[in-house]
């Protein structure tokens, strides 16, 4: 029996190396599946769990509207300052994002992920929970000034000194990039614009409006 089916093998031999290979490759297959799958976990899970806070107060969203708007619903800047005397509360941080935002150079080039990670605006406020720390240049001040995150620059080859034009639902404006702020967990494949958005107060004489956070502040003309 042993000498039948050693001679069967010998004299199929390429069917014996194919089924050997086809083995090997779907080892691997799945083996390489399961290692990308746990790698892409463990990145959220790490990146969350440095990063997220406790508790996040946001505005109700809006489920009745047929066609979206586009537009950013925001909470005022002033509840911070009210939540922080809540009891338990250690700190509070105002936090204001979007992704339905194109970033382009100076040749109308996009300036983010084109693997589908979305590109992100939001504000520069670091605490000791942040993603990223500032690396090169100075935080942004004023409408006009922004960061861009290391990869991006990197990878689009943007520096200190290039200017950037924002396609956003309010409208686009240019900003100039003054620094570059590097991932200190892994990046998970966003483009991160960091812009200025500290509420500032009108120059008049009536009594001032209640600042709101907001994603941004473009810059006028």
């Amino acid at each position: 029996m042993l000498k039948a089916t050693l001679r069967s093998f010998l004299a199929h031999k390429g069917r014996l190396l194919l089924s050997a290979l086809a083995v090997v490759l779907s080892v691997a297959f799945v083996a390489g599946s399961l290692i990308f799958s746990d790698t892409v976990t463990r990145t959220f899970d790490r990146l969350f769990a440095s990063t997220a806070a406790d508790v996040t107060v946001q505005p109700k969203e809006d489920l009745t509207s047929q066609v979206p708007t586009g537009a950013t619903e925001t909470v005022p800047a002033a509840l911070a300052e009210r939540l922080k005397s809540v009891d338990g509360v250690a700190a509070t941080h105002v936090d204001a994002a979007v992704q339905n935002i194109t970033v382009v150079d100076v040749r109308n080039e996009p300036v983010g992920s084109t693997t589908g990670a979305p590109t992100i605006a939001t504000n520069w406020d670091p605490t000791d929970r942040s993603p990223v720390r500032l690396t090169s240049g100075h935080a942004p001040h004023g409408s006009g000034e922004a960061l861009l995150d290391a990869d991006t620059a990197e990878k689009k080859h943007v520096r200190i000194g290039d200017t950037l034009t924002v396609l956003a639902q309010p409208g686009s404006f240019k900003v100039r990039i003054v620094g570059i702020a590097t991932f200190t967990t892994t990046n998970p494949g966003a483009a991160l614009v960091f812009l200025d958005t500290r509420p500032r107060r009108p120059n008049c004489s009536a009594g001032p409006t209640p600042p709101r956070a907001s994603p941004w502040t473009p810059p006028r003309g």
